[in-house]
């Protein structure tokens, strides 16, 4: 018989959200749901090095060497999904700039295989001062995602996915106002489906 095609795999880089383990299940995250979205029944082998409270700073360079010497078939990509975290550390939008394209360069000099990166969701202001900070920062730091990737070595190498009105920041989202609930983390889902057609 023929052999079982091989899954495609993704990695993803980020915070909480993408850990998907902050008041959801597992198997309720973005990347769960993602890895089902395309080349059923083969499906999505996910490597998940998102950790909890991370900024992009925190990236383990070991981390993105062994998913380097990992993905190596054709559709296996990278995810980075950073910024929350970093403005609620209270970095600047020119910080956090110089940090992605200092973390995209060394991802380039790992692989070759495309990077998408992700904008930090719209937060609900009535969550507190976390969310309200992510909604001050919003329009700053997208301009500085997208200066990152123009600033990076390869800059064609990565891509950026907007999450502009993606969420209803009313019932998408949970108390804090910050993480999203299961109905949230279909529609991330939908939106990084891009990254892996």
């Amino acid at each position: 018989g023929t052999a079982p095609t091989a899954a495609k795999k993704i990695a993803v880089f980020g915070d909480s959200i993408s850990a998907g383990d902050s008041g959801i299940t597992c198997d309720q995250g973005y990347l769960h749901k993602l890895c089902l979205l395309k080349d059923a029944p083969s499906g999505r082998a996910p490597l998940n090095y998102a950790v909890d409270g991370s900024d992009v700073s925190a990236i383990s360079h070991a981390n993105v060497d062994a998913a380097a010497l990992l993905l190596v078939g054709s559709g296996d990509v990278f995810i980075m999904a950073f910024g929350a975290n970093d403005v609620i550390g209270g970095d600047s939008a020119a910080t956090f700039q110089s940090q992605l394209t200092t973390e995209l360069n060394y991802m380039i000099s790992k692989t070759a295989k495309q990077i998408y990166v992700i904008q930090y969701t719209e937060a609900n202001s009535a969550g507190g001062v976390e969310a309200t900070a992510m909604n001050t920062n919003r329009v700053a730091y997208k301009a500085a995602y997208q200066a990152a990737i123009a600033a990076c070595t390869t800059p064609a190498q990565c891509t950026f996915i907007s999450t502009d009105g993606l969420l209803n920041t009313s019932t998408d989202l949970q108390g804090d106002g910050v993480h999203p609930r299961e109905s949230g983390m279909v529609k991330l889902a939908a939106a990084y489906a891009v990254a892996i057609t």
